[in-house]
């Protein structure tokens, strides 16, 4: 239920956006629910909330599950740089490759890379038979997630080595 319309300007001051643990990889199967309906469902506050909040990452009419794919997108590419959450695998409806939702793919693909998709597969789920798109993505191109484990790896064992170096010294 919306707020009373007194409330409205305290809660729109405390909005803040849910941080994700650090994973190795993120990897979800977000609601479905198409930007038209999404005030009808999610409510007008919660819709205009979302939609401020994602503004720079996802265009106004995108399916909600557009929400779910900038967010994996911009955890995968913060916290890629401490070999983690590399990356990230999420199913959508086939409309994420409609014009509304484009966009947010476009962005993966500006900051990273979509390294294997599949656009039109069956998914039945409690009787339900819809069509689905899966894709799997890196904040960093494939060739170098190999080369920042590796680092990391080695970081790890230099700070081990020095550590051992310094404990040995008289």
């Amino acid at each position: 239920m919306p707020p009373d319309a007194a409330e409205e300007p305290i809660r729109r001051q405390t909005i803040t956006m849910a941080q994700w643990p650090i994973v190795d990889a993120i990897i979800g199967n977000p609601p479905f629910l198409g930007g038209s309906k999404m005030r009808e469902q999610l409510g007008d506050s919660y819709s205009e909330d979302l939609r401020e909040m994602y503004e720079l990452m996802v265009p106004g009419g995108a399916d909600l599950v557009c929400y779910w794919f900038a967010k994996a997108q911009s955890a995968v590419e913060y916290a890629s740089g401490c070999g983690k959450m590399l990356r990230a695998g999420l199913v959508a409806t086939n409309s994420i490759r409609q014009r509304t939702n484009r966009p947010v793919l476009e962005r993966i693909v500006a900051n990273g890379e979509i390294y294997n998709a599949w656009s039109d597969e069956e998914w039945v789920n409690e009787g339900a038979a819809v069509r689905v798109s899966i894709v799997c993505f890196s904040s960093v191109r494939p060739e170098l997630v190999e080369r920042v484990v590796r680092q990391a790896h080695h970081e790890r064992y230099c700070l081990m080595a020095a550590a051992w170096r310094a404990s040995t010294r008289i």
